[in-house]
């Protein structure tokens, strides 16, 4: 049964049983063909698990009497602020229109075990201002019953992932990047804004939980820069800012390395890996290059015995692999390096002993960089400049002169005492940027 909250007294009983602190399931009604930077709820779906009754509160559907604003805020305020558990599906969509932030991402936590995304979705074709508010009931039940079984079964470690998942890329897709209007191209120009910010959208259901952004037909992780296709992006604050890149040097080598304690030098890895190949001090460019390959042919390939007896940090790498492999079939799993979440043999079936190390340094590298996205979004708060982008292994600031002397302290916060070392670069747009030192 459907409890539609009209009236005062409606919600003063409502918001008296809150009182009991039920466990509760949420849902905004929401027009996910717009960014939700652009749009409003329709109204939010309220499931008191404990008691099975579901409520609704419309902030614009017409089946329901909508309520006021304030009286909208009031609730929220209410629902949110109750020592119950508060499980919810598109936590970072919903960050948009109320600090969801001690809200259970439970699609995620789903999905970590399934690999699986259940969701809600209006397959009708038609809009949801045009659907009745029945049918989209319907469609919450449904919802609802798929999600059942998983409710206080939460992982802790999946759970505390996706808190900070959810945190760190909702204030960078919030930031937006800024565009220069003359040069853009890779679609309508009204997605741009009054401001003349456009938005991504991050995804990080994915099984390493390596992001993808893309919006409105763009791939904000594939731009073509051959093609100039990242010139568009620019400084929001003009003549006064410039855009910050950093980007880490042999980023899932180093990632292992930390993992296992092993001592690295700071210098270019490449060159370091290219004199064993070699057996030579001075690289040519030419061997260089070859050098990047036939590392990434290794640890994504196999690691041969003659390479192993040759280069000790190899050996490391090939002799984990193969315990790390043995494991996964003995114990059914094996757990990600930052934050444990869990890489089950049932989800993960199609498996040989590199892909799953490889999918275990693909999940190292977000994990390690939603730890740093947090730091930087830390020094950034209350600050002109913005995170405004992040691509697997680097990260772009849209900086404003004044913070300029803020760029040491991010490198700093990221290189983890030299772990991590960056290359930075800087430039008036995000296609032509040039490496300096800091």
């Amino acid at each position: 049964m459907l409890i539609c909250l009209e009236t005062k007294q409606d919600i003063e009983i409502f918001a008296d049983s809150l009182k009991n602190n039920h466990n509760l399931f949420l849902h905004f009604l929401v027009d996910e063909s717009r960014h939700p930077s652009k749009t409003s709820p329709l109204g939010l779906f309220v499931h008191l698990i404990d008691t099975s009754k579901t409520f609704f509160l419309s902030f614009g559907h017409p089946d329901s009497l909508a309520i006021p604003k304030d009286t909208a805020n009031l609730v929220l305020g209410k629902i949110l602020s109750t020592d119950a558990k508060k499980y919810i599906i598109e936590k970072k969509n919903a960050m948009y229109f109320c600090d969801a932030s001690k809200c259970i991402d439970l699609q995620f936590d789903v999905y970590t075990k399934t690999n699986e995304r259940i969701s809600f979705q209006n397959s009708l074709g038609v809009s949801l201002m045009a659907t009745p508010l029945m049918t989209l009931n319907k469609k919450f039940n449904d919802t609802l019953k798929l999600l059942k079984p998983y409710f206080g079964k939460e992982d802790e470690c999946s759970k505390n992932l996706a808190n900070d998942l959810c945190d760190v890329f909702f204030k960078i897709e919030r930031n937006g990047l800024f565009v220069n209007e003359s040069t853009f191209n890779l679609a309508s120009q009204n997605v741009i804004d009054d401001n003349g910010l456009i938005f991504g959208q991050y995804n990080y259901f994915t099984p390493t939980t390596r992001p993808s952004n893309r919006f409105s037909k763009i791939n904000f992780a594939a731009l073509n820069k051959k093609k100039n296709e990242r010139d568009c992006f620019e400084s929001r604050f003009r003549e006064e800012g410039g855009l910050l890149m950093v980007d880490y040097e042999s980023y899932h080598l180093r990632l292992f390395a930390d993992f296992i304690k092993f001592n690295l030098p700071s210098s270019s890895l490449h060159t370091w890996l290219g004199q064993y190949y070699y057996d030579k001090k001075e690289l040519t460019e030419e061997e260089y290059d070859t050098s990047k390959k036939i590392t990434f042919n290794l640890i994504f390939g196999g690691i041969s015995d003659d390479v192993r007896n040759h280069i000790p940090f190899m050996d490391c790498i090939a002799t984990y692999v193969q315990t790390n492999w043995d494991n996964f079939n003995k114990n059914g799993y094996v757990k990600t390096w930052k934050y444990n979440r869990t890489l089950t043999k049932d989800c993960y079936t199609d498996m040989n002993a590199y892909k799953l190390f490889n999918y275990l340094l693909q999940s190292a590298e977000t994990e390690q960089n939603v730890v740093g996205g947090k730091k930087i979004n830390a020094l950034l708060k209350d600050k002109k400049s913005k995170l405004v982008m992040y691509h697997y292994d680097s990260f772009l600031i849209d900086m404003h002169k004044s913070e300029y002397n803020l760029a040491p302290k991010i490198v700093e916060l990221l290189t983890c005492n030299n772990q991590f070392p960056l290359r930075i670069y800087v430039g008036k747009n995000y296609g032509e940027l040039t490496e300096v030192e800091v």
